[in-house]
């Protein structure tokens, strides 16, 4: 059961915390979290984390099965 819809898209929510953070990220384009170390902005903590580890870490954490190449993301 999704109670909140977005007025905009029809998108619906369970909470309308979801519904508020969905309407200021999609349609409004609100990007409250910064990186810590650049001016990337991101609308999800995740979006940082992962620009984070992504674009200035040295950590490769996911391992190819095949070769020795290692990625700090999966795709």
């Amino acid at each position: 059961n999704r109670p909140f819809h977005c007025i905009i898209c029809d998108a619906k929510f369970k909470l309308m915390q979801c519904l508020k953070r969905h309407t200021d990220t999609v349609h409004e384009g609100k990007k409250p979290y910064k990186c810590n170390f650049c001016e990337f902005y991101s609308a999800s903590k995740q979006g940082i984390d992962d620009h984070e580890m992504r674009v200035h870490s040295k950590k490769k954490p996911f391992k190819c099965n095949v070769c020795d190449n290692s990625t700090a993301l999966v795709t």
